[in-house]
């Protein structure tokens, strides 16, 4: 405990860490604020959702075409963004009453997807269409609670706030670590009687709470900021509610999620600066240590972005078809389950009276049960031929 109190004491003394603390929690509040800037004002989606919940259930469908058909712009102040914002609403309302239709789907597209061209058995795509319904069954009868998804999903979206907890880490490690070695104290140390054992054991100490602190620094601000813009909705229903949870297969809470997040990157993090821990043991000066840390943080953040990228897979769909609004029904599908479009091509050809639309749509989707659903759900359209697929 002496060791542990003293560790505490000098890194209380090091300035410097606690105002880069401060600036980088500026920084994130920053980056939060512009990305807010940048999509549907905060107050005006808050206020429509109030508005929307505190209508009779029976009748929110017809309140949302009344407000959609005056065209008055009246919670953004722009026509065109109000007309996305209630389809926004709109997506996620019809999404949040057809939960039950969906784990049906689910059961459908696997006996589906049997006689289909994912049919190969013992492929990891014909195993994985047998095993979903199974991980769904247990949400049979979950009754989803409609309210605001942005708050949860913008707390939780933290690329920038990932790049300040590494840098904090960062300096942590060198004000814990490379200071002693910089000034020549911490061979001193290591030497004395029990003194390995027990300096690193309070330095861990020592790591672990600047961990939480800054967890609670950077990711708490994040609960904190969103919360006060968009507010979190009721914390006791379903993830599933929340739309970028929709096909989610574990049962928690919107509330237990939060928790868990934050906890989840308590780990992850502690486990970061023991790692950064070891190599500023390793590096022979403290100029190597940072060039270490610093080289290795790099590749992690690069690592993070091609995966991000790797991770999607890419599907590749050619289709004709003689219906016009079967190209609407799918583009909607396509964005209603946030599919990242990379090409979209459609010819108009004409065979006397009639009129044909040839088309050829790349986009990215993160698993293969997306696949399933969007080869499902364009096979289920009328008078369209599915050409090719893969």
């Amino acid at each position: 405990m002496r060791h542990l109190k003293y560790e505490w004491e000098k890194f209380f003394s090091f300035r410097y860490f606690w105002f880069l603390c401060a600036v980088f929690l500026l920084f994130n509040l920053w980056n939060l604020s512009e990305q807010i800037r940048m999509e549907f004002p905060a107050s005006s989606v808050r206020q429509l959702y109030i508005d929307f919940q505190e209508q009779p259930e029976g009748a929110k469908g017809q309140w949302l075409e009344e407000q959609k058909a005056k065209k008055n712009a009246h919670y953004t102040g722009n026509q065109y963004m109000e007309e996305e914002l209630f389809k926004k609403l709109s997506r996620e309302w019809i999404q949040t009453e057809k939960y039950d239709e969906y784990l049906e789907e689910i059961k459908e597209r696997s006996a589906k997807m049997s006689g289909s061209i994912f049919s190969d058995e013992g492929t990891f795509a014909w195993r994985n269409a047998k095993v979903t319904p199974a991980a769904y069954e247990k949400l049979k009868g979950t009754k989803l609670s409609f309210d605001l998804s942005d708050g949860v999903i913008k707390a939780t979206k933290a690329d920038f706030t990932d790049l300040c907890m590494t840098i904090l880490l960062m300096a942590a490690v060198y004000f814990l670590i490379l200071d002693e070695k910089k000034n020549k104290l911490y061979p001193l140390l290591r030497s004395a009687s029990r003194g390995r054992a027990e300096v690193i054991g309070a330095k861990l100490g020592v790591m672990a709470g600047i961990t939480g602190f800054l967890v609670l620094l950077l990711y708490g601000s994040n609960y904190l900021f969103i919360f006060y813009q968009y507010g979190f909705g009721n914390l006791t229903r379903p993830l599933q509610s929340v739309t970028a949870f929709y096909e989610s297969p574990f049962r928690l809470t919107a509330g237990q999620y939060l928790w868990m997040y934050l906890l989840l990157k308590l780990v992850v993090c502690y486990a970061a600066a023991l790692l950064m821990i070891w190599i500023a043991q390793k590096a022979g000066t403290p100029a190597g240590a940072i060039l270490a840390i610093s080289t290795g943080a790099v590749a992690e953040y690069l690592l993070t972005v091609l995966f991000k990228n790797l991770g999607l897979r890419t599907m590749l769909v050619h289709f004709t078809t003689t219906r016009q609004e079967n190209l609407v029904r799918i583009l909607d599908q396509v964005h209603q389950r946030r599919y990242r479009v990379v090409s979209y091509k459609a010819a108009e050809e004409k065979h006397g009276e009639l009129c044909s639309y040839r088309v050829s749509l790349v986009v990215k989707i993160k698993e293969q049960r997306e696949e399933q659903a969007l080869f499902t759900f364009i096979q289920s359209l009328p008078d369209l031929v599915l050409t090719e697929m893969e």
